[in-house]
Parts: C-alpha cells; structure tokens; sequence
C-alpha cells in the first residue's frame, strides 16, 4: 500500500514538471523560431541595429555547455526543486530583453539564460530520475516528452495567428507577442512551486523523525557531508570521461545539440526568409513550428506508449528511425529552400523552381518527428546506466548537446543553410552508430550478469542438495 502511494506521488510530480517545462519550453523555442525574424524587422526600421538572433542562440548554449560543470554545485547547494525555480525565472528575463531590442541587452540576458538553463536542466534530470524506478522510467518519459512537446506546438499556434499581413513584423506586434511569451514563462515557473518531494525525499525524512537530540553534531555531520559532496560534484564529469558509455554517448549527445539548432532557430528562419512564399513567408515560420511541435509530441507518444518495451530492448530502433526521419527531411530541405535563406530574406531559386508550401511543412514534420524520437532515448539510457547518481552524466551529455547547439547557431551566421544540412547528416550517422554500438554493450553486460545470477543460483542449489544428503547419510551412519 505504502508502495502505491510512493508511486501515485511521484507520478504526480512528474506530471507537474511535464505542464512546468511545456510552458517553459513551449515560451522559450517558440522566441528561439522568430528571434532572428523579429530581429530582421527591427533592422529594417533601423538599420543602424547589429543584434543578431544567431549570436544571441550561440550565447545561450555556449554558456550553458561551459557552466554545466559547475551546475552540479549550485544544484546541490540549493537543492533541486529550488534550483529549477530560481533558474527558470531566467528565461522570463530573456524573453522580455526583447522589449529592449539593444545588442547588449540582448546579448547580456542571453549569457543570464545560458547560466540558468546549466542549472534547470541538471536539477531537472535529477528530479526527474528520482521520481521514476526502471520499470517506470518509459512511462514517465513519455508524459513528460509528449506534455512538454505540446508546447511548442501551442505557441507557434499563437505565431502562426500573429504573424498575418505581411512579411514585416511591426512593433506593436513585436511587443504583444514577447508579452505573452514572457508571462507564460513566468507562469511555468510558478507552476514548479507545486512539485513535491521526491521517493528519495521521503525515505530520509522518515529516517529523520526521532533525531531532534544532539541536533549541534548532526549539523556539524550534515555540514561536513555537504562539502564533501559539493568537491565530489566537480570531479565527477570529469571522471566520467573515461567510461566507455559515456564515451559513446557523445557523439549522439552531439548529434541531438546539431539537430535542435536545425529545428529550434535555422530552419524556421530558412521558412520565414524564402522569399518564394509570398507574403506568408513570415507567417509560415508559426506554422512550421507547430508540426516542429507535432512531429516531436508524436515521437514522445509512440515512445510513451512502448515505454517499457523501448527502455528494455528498443532504443537504438527508435534512434535509428530518428537518422532516418532527419536524413529525409534534410533532402527535402536542400531541394526546397536557397542556400541563403538561412541568414537573410532571399529570392533566390532552389533546385525546384519554385518553393512548395507543402513540402517545406512535410520537412519540419520530420524534423521534429526525428527529435521526439531521439532526445528522450538518450537522456533514458541515462537513468538506465546511471540509476542512482544520474547528475553528473547528464551533466556531461548537456555539455556536448549545448556546446553543439551553440556551433550549430554560431557556424549559421557563416555557412548556408546547404552547409549546414550537409553537416548534420555527418554527425547524425555518426551519433546513430556510437548509440547503437553502446546499447549492444548494454545488452551483453546485462545478459552476463543473468547468467552469473543463474550459475549463482545453481550453485545455492547443489550445495543445499549435498548438505541435505550429507545429513541423510549422517542419519543412517548413526541408526546403523
């Protein structure tokens, strides 16, 4: 019974963290798509303006990949509830930078951002590794990827509405729209203020209840172990480098970084920017977002309702269905779209003559699809390699996923967006392979330890056979 009720609380803290982070993310990648082609309109009223949308990604993912080796720290002084609190009021402030268009300003909250994000996200895999057992983990992944996936598709919905009559986005728009987007991501925030503590949690409470005596020397004990544990969160990641999984997981880490900047900022400015749309360039860019948003919500379902299946044995099946999706997508793109329309609105022609709605639509389906499919098995074979102490590795993998987001963004202010595609298919085959290849020594590890379990228990066996023979013998020796 105790049992049922650890589970029915921790299946409603991650139901709360799923609608916390759909409201953080859904305001933030939502800013993340029309960044650059709000930041267009802004310049053509002012061409004196040099902010740049790409920059400001780049800032964010380059300072969240540097600083999440120190996440750990913060984390485990503040503890993680708060620290995903008082991190994601961060991406508030970003946001409502843009009511203030100056590149330093933007820049600045960029930087902010990117220090909090270290934080959210390493509490928020800790959080969330706590709240789920191996049988559970599928499960729970899959709510929380299809809830917090529903996001981006409610507010590109909200883009798609916006952004009509015309391909310039006037300043009372512009206003309006980081509005709302600033106060949804106050809401996720406050949202997070419902989460409860965690199996974990409970466990040393209730080993606490009794021990108000000699309270001066359990300080100094609780003290002593926090400072041990805040040198011991330092050391780590580092140390994980020479483990053979975490090895392997980096280039798919790497390939994940790659595929949200494509998805996240480069390709719905590609969208917005290809001229060829006529004058619902810009308001494709919302429209490209939802089935961004619909593709990743539908990978997170399927994965959700094969949960356990997925965990167990399926990983690098639905890995390989994500290459595949992206690798599709990719070629649609770089027949569709011009090279240019990655960085500035263009009239230039593609390898068809003229670009197709619906084939532009079909790639970021795709695109998004290939993520919802992805991310979450990387961050799964996570919880399932590292059960009991996840924070470090993911704060590895967070480092080479948002070191790579950040080149992805930096590399679009130089390259096409032919380049760029061209790139991501490399690290995507490459990323597919190191995942597939470290799922099959999971596999083999997990198939030896059977078989030591079963010899073991062959072993117990024979020797209780021989005891009870030798007594038997014993027996008769005495009648005799």
């Amino acid at each position: 019974m105790a049992k049922k009720k650890d589970s029915d609380g921790n299946l409603r803290n991650v139901v709360i963290l799923s609608i916390g982070f759909m409201l953080l993310m859904g305001a933030f990648f939502t800013m993340a798509g029309i960044e650059q082609t709000i930041l267009q309109s802004i310049y053509e009223e002012d061409p004196s303006y040099d902010a740049d949308g790409y920059l400001s990604l780049s800032i964010i993912n380059g300072v969240y990949s540097v600083t999440n080796f120190i996440a750990p720290f913060f984390v485990s002084c503040l503890g993680v509830r708060t620290s995903m609190i008082l991190g994601t009021s961060f991406y508030a402030f970003f946001i409502a930078g843009f009511y203030y268009p100056k590149a330093l300003v933007v820049y600045g909250t960029s930087a902010a951002c990117g220090l909090a994000a270290s934080i959210v996200w390493v509490a928020n895999g800790t959080y969330f590794t706590r709240c789920s057992t191996k049988e559970t983990i599928g499960k729970n992944m899959g709510i929380y990827w299809v809830v917090q996936s529903s996001g981006m598709v409610l507010g590109n919905g909200f883009i798609y509405w916006q952004f009509q009559g015309g391909n310039h986005i006037e300043q009372g728009t512009r206003f309006f729209v980081i509005s709302v987007l600033t106060c949804i991501s106050a809401c996720a925030t406050i949202t997070l203020f419902f989460l409860g503590p965690t199996r974990d949690q409970k466990m040393k409470e209730e080993s606490n209840l009794g021990k108000w005596k000699n309270s001066n020397e359990e300080k100094v004990q609780t003290e002593e172990k926090q400072e041990t544990n805040i040198c011991h969160s330092f050391t780590e990641p580092f140390r994980l480098l020479t483990n053979k999984h975490m090895l392997l997981l980096i280039p798919p880490a790497i390939y994940n970084g790659f595929e949200i900047a494509f998805f996240a900022g480069i390709y719905p400015t590609a969208v917005g920017f290809t001229e060829g749309f006529g004058d619902d360039a810009r308001k494709l860019v919302g429209f490209a977002g939802i089935l961004i948003g619909i593709g990743t919500l539908l990978g997170g379902l399927i994965f959700g309702v094969f949960g356990d299946k997925i965990v167990n044995s399926r990983r690098s099946l639905v890995v390989i269905i994500a290459c595949i999706s992206h690798f599709i997508s990719l070629a649609l793109i770089y027949i569709n779209h011009p090279d240019s329309a990655s960085r500035e609105p263009t009239t230039e022609t593609s390898w068809l003559t003229s670009p197709t709605v619906e084939v532009a639509m079909i790639s970021a389906f795709l695109l998004g699809l290939g993520d919802g499919c992805l991310q979450p098995q990387i961050f799964a074979a996570v919880g399932v390699i590292w059960p009991e102490k996840p924070g470090a590795a993911l704060a590895l993998c967070r480092f080479f996923q948002g070191g790579s987001v950040a080149v992805g963004f930096f590399a679009s202010t130089m390259i096409g967006l032919y380049s760029l595609s061209g790139g991501l298919l490399v690290v995507a085959l490459v990323g597919t392979v190191c995942f597939c290849f470290n799922e099959k020594l999971i596999d083999t590890k997990e198939a030896e330890n059977k078989n030591i379990n079963l010899v073991l228990q062959v072993d117990v066996i024979v020797d209780k056979n021989l005891s009870v023979t030798e007594i038997s013998n014993n027996n008769k020796e005495k009648e005799g």
